[in-house]
């Protein structure tokens, strides 16, 4: 399934609100097998295999037992501990892995422990998976084949409580790489997971940057699915937020008309408001749009005195306003802000996008 909630305004509505439910919850019910049990050591040093989980119990087998199965719930107060054996290696895997050398990691993990990912939900306090998989994914995330990381990815709970927050970290990692490899099935991959487990405000974090250089790849559908999910969240900070990255989308794709009726709605944004810069860049879109240079610099250059070179859409500011004054065919203000630009994102996409869209003013410089 596409992550694409662009249809009708109908199927936005019903699809966005029946997504925000489950980016809200905390935890759910885990229900799932393994194909190959997996062998630990309880806390009294039996021999079991787990099998899977049933809500918030583990599914085990005893060693020598097929078919004999058994359930304990599982809850941070109890006593229950579950040991996994680490390969003989691992010392040599995590040293190779907080050097770098992620290849050489995962060259030397004979058996990855992807079904142990699964089992995430169990809290540290009664296991020792959380390690062992951390340093896994980390390989995966920097050096994996795409393929293997989407699937670990997809293994992970990423609701449960129990899930350290390092590995949201490397998940957005992960998504940075593929949009920059221009994996794009992946990227949607990575982001139907990852909308499904995390709140709204994780997934922000991760999924806005990525969308600017969606934006640039032309890649607008996946673009407004992101900010359809922020659109509808409880919050209403998130909301204005994803209301007006879905005008500035509109208005990219020559959708005024609707970029236009969206901002009214929003309604002015004084200055004091956290989300000034982008409605500024928004409405300045907008302008662009419809061809007023004068209107677009006019939001375009407060969007750009109230972000810093660390805002993600900084370099895509820079773009537009390059844009705005080249429409009036205004060379020298276009060639300083694209000096400026070579300076603080030498090897930006944005930047490339300026070099093969103006080359006059790059010859400038």
């Amino acid at each position: 399934m596409r992550f694409n909630l662009k249809k009708t305004p109908a199927a936005v509505l019903a699809a966005s609100m029946a997504l925000v439910c489950s980016l809200n919850a905390q935890s759910e019910a885990q229900n799932f097998r393994i194909k190959e049990p997996i062998p630990v050591t309880n806390q009294d040093g039996q021999k079991i295999m787990l099998v899977g989980m049933q809500g918030n119990s583990v599914t085990f087998q005893f060693a020598g037992m097929e078919g004999a199965e058994a359930s304990i719930p599982i809850k941070e107060d109890s006593q229950i501990r579950l040991t996994y054996s680490y390969p003989d290696n691992f010392s040599d895997i995590q040293l190779n892995v907080l050097n770098g050398n992620y290849d050489q990691a995962l060259r030397s993990i004979r058996n990855p422990p992807i079904d142990l990912l699964r089992f995430l939900v169990v809290p540290e306090s009664n296991c020792n998976f959380h390690l062992y998989s951390e340093i896994y994914y980390r390989a995966l995330v920097y050096a994996g084949a795409p393929q293997v990381a989407v699937e670990a990815t997809s293994a992970i709970p990423w609701n449960s409580p129990s899930l350290p927050p390092v590995f949201v970290d490397h998940a957005s990692t992960l998504l940075e790489r593929m949009v920059n490899e221009k994996r794009i099935n992946f990227a949607e991959d990575l982001l139907n997971t990852l909308q499904k487990g995390l709140s709204v405000a994780q997934f922000s974090n991760l999924a806005l940057p990525v969308a600017d250089k969606l934006r640039l790849l032309g890649e607008n559908e996946i673009v407004e699915s992101i900010y359809n999910v922020l659109s509808q969240s409880s919050d209403e900070t998130m909301r204005k937020l994803g209301r007006m990255w879905t005008a500035y989308n509109l208005a990219n794709t020559g959708s005024t008309d609707e970029a236009k009726r969206l901002l009214n709605e929003i309604g002015e944004v004084t200055e004091e408001s956290p989300l000034f810069s982008i409605y500024c860049l928004a409405q300045g879109r907008l302008a662009l749009s419809e061809e007023n240079s004068v209107q677009a610099l006019r939001y375009l250059s407060r969007a750009m005195v109230r972000t810093t070179i660390a805002d993600s859409y900084k370099p895509e500011i820079y773009f537009l306003m390059i844009q705005s004054y080249m429409m009036d065919k205004n060379k020298v203000p276009a060639s300083r802000l694209a000096k400026e630009m070579a300076v603080f994102y030498p090897n930006n996409m944005w930047r490339k996008s300026i070099i093969n869209r103006f080359p006059e003013i790059e010859q400038q410089n």
